[in-house]
């Protein structure tokens, strides 16, 4: 079923809806919604995932890559359609990979979005971690003062620790003179650790939608 949705969109429309409801359908259905992703189609996506199973892990899993493709697009849609989920926890995480997605646009209200919509610690720091790197990747001073900006806490080391694994890499110099003008003797710990790591070869894993 791989590639279906840009070969013919209307027919694997017919074919999925004229499925029996059960494991077959969710797996023909997800796996055309995941074409749509590619095609940059979320709203496709979405109509497509609807005729998965909503017990079905892999749903939500694909409806957060397609928030995350809408909100570089769309945000203020794709923000309006995940704020409607009604279980909290998908809400959460539909709203954080809507974030992520808008940082490509505007990174510095993407991040005071996040920290205003999602509560759940679990959901912000991997969504707040994304959106320090693509932030990072294009405006590290800007990136840097936000960072800078917030009280010590479990958030801003984590932000300190995204912002250096790209700047660090990008210009060594400007972030160390950054770090060490840091005020939080935690933060500023953390962020010699992740300097001496980027020194010593490390790579890091790939990060999931959210994070």
């Amino acid at each position: 079923m791989q590639g279906w949705f840009g070969e013919d969109a209307e027919q694997a429309r017919a074919y999925v809806g004229g499925l029996e409801p059960g494991v077959w359908r969710d797996n023909v259905a997800t796996s055309v919604a995941e074409d749509a992703i590619v095609a940059e189609n979320p709203s496709e996506t979405l109509r497509f995932l609807e005729f998965v199973g909503v017990e079905n892990s892999r749903r939500l899993e694909v409806q957060e890559w397609a928030a995350l493709a809408w909100g570089k697009s769309s945000y203020a849609e794709a923000s309006a359609w995940a704020a409607q989920a009604v279980a909290p926890e998908q809400r959460e995480r539909l709203l954080a990979a809507v974030n992520v997605g808008y940082a490509n646009t505007d990174p510095l209200a993407a991040a005071e979005s996040l920290l205003a919509m999602v509560k759940n610690r679990a959901v912000v720091a991997p969504a707040l971690g994304s959106i320090m790197r693509i932030w990072a990747a294009k405006e590290p001073t800007e990136a840097a003062e936000f960072v800078a900006s917030f009280p010590a806490s479990a958030e801003q080391k984590l932000a300190v620790g995204e912002l250096l694994e790209v700047w660090g890499r990008l210009d060594e110099a400007s972030a160390r003179g950054w770090l060490e003008k840091l005020s939080d003797a935690e933060a500023r710990d953390h962020a010699e650790l992740v300097m001496a790591r980027i020194k010593a070869g490390y790579v890091p894993e790939e990060k999931q939608p959210n994070g």
